[in-house]
């Protein structure tokens, strides 16, 4: 009964907290709608007028944005991970690798936008690649840092009590870096949105970034606004997928 008491006034709260967020901002959209013309701003009504315009193509692009993000986010993700439990657990492969992350890790991944273009073409397997690598960086320090963050002492009780090597990853080193894993995938969704509209910028056909650039050229802010919106939206959906998903899985560590 209390568990339920508890779980409807965090719904309610949330439900609040989303409804003066969004009443807020509709205001905010108002004051600077009659202070700035709208060619800086767009209008509310404008901005309807746009998803209205874009039609059947609207989707499209999103789904063509989406797609590139998504893949290159898993790609980056799910390597970064390997790579640094791969690195946490031989000191060779940590040796060999270590250097290579160095060189990467203070380089913008969107300063290389150029090169990934010549290399790999105006497709789209360069801008998932792209996307991967800063992905990569991210996740790979991310996740070694929270393995080096756990209790040496859980370690030292399972040695003691004759547990292998393999079964210290099983049953401490993995759990115990859980949350690690889903802080760098939370840093990841916002980040491979962001790296996704920036190779879109240079190089494509399709997707929001696409939308901004042709819409840039006429002036059509309402176009570029909604873009943006857009953009935020998604990755914020992103973001909760793997927020959620990531309590339920850490469900058993203190909140």
């Amino acid at each position: 009964m209390k568990k339920e008491k508890k779980i409807n006034e965090k719904t309610k709260s949330a439900f609040l907290m989303t409804a003066s967020i969004i009443i807020g901002f509709l205001i905010w959209w108002q004051v600077i709608n009659r202070l700035v013309e709208p060619v800086y701003w767009p209008t509310i009504t404008s901005l309807l007028q746009a998803i209205k315009k874009l039609g059947a193509t609207l989707p499209v692009q999103i789904w063509a944005s989406v797609q590139r993000t998504i893949l290159g986010y898993l790609l980056g993700c799910g390597l970064g991970v390997l790579v640094a439990f791969g690195m946490s657990w031989s000191k060779i492969i940590n040796a060999l690798i270590t250097p290579y992350i160095e060189i990467l890790r203070p380089v913008p991944a969107i300063a290389l936008i150029p090169l990934f273009l010549l290399w790999f073409g105006i497709g789209n397997l360069g801008k998932i690649l792209l996307i991967g690598m800063g992905a990569f960086v991210v996740m790979v320090i991310t996740v070694l840092e929270g393995i080096h963050q756990l209790n040496p002492v859980y370690k030292r009780a399972a040695t003691i009590l004759g547990a292998s090597k393999w079964g210290i990853y099983k049953t401490i080193i993995f759990p115990g870096s859980l949350p690690a894993i889903i802080g760098g995938l939370r840093v990841n969704a916002a980040f491979s949105f962001g790296m996704m509209i920036g190779a879109e910028f240079l190089g494509a056909q399709s997707g929001l970034g696409y939308l901004i650039i042709v819409a840039r050229r006429t002036f059509a802010t309402e176009v570029i606004l909604l873009s943006v919106i857009l953009i935020g939206i998604l990755s914020f959906l992103l973001d909760r997928i793997v927020l959620i998903t990531g309590r339920y899985i850490t469900r058993w560590t203190p909140e």
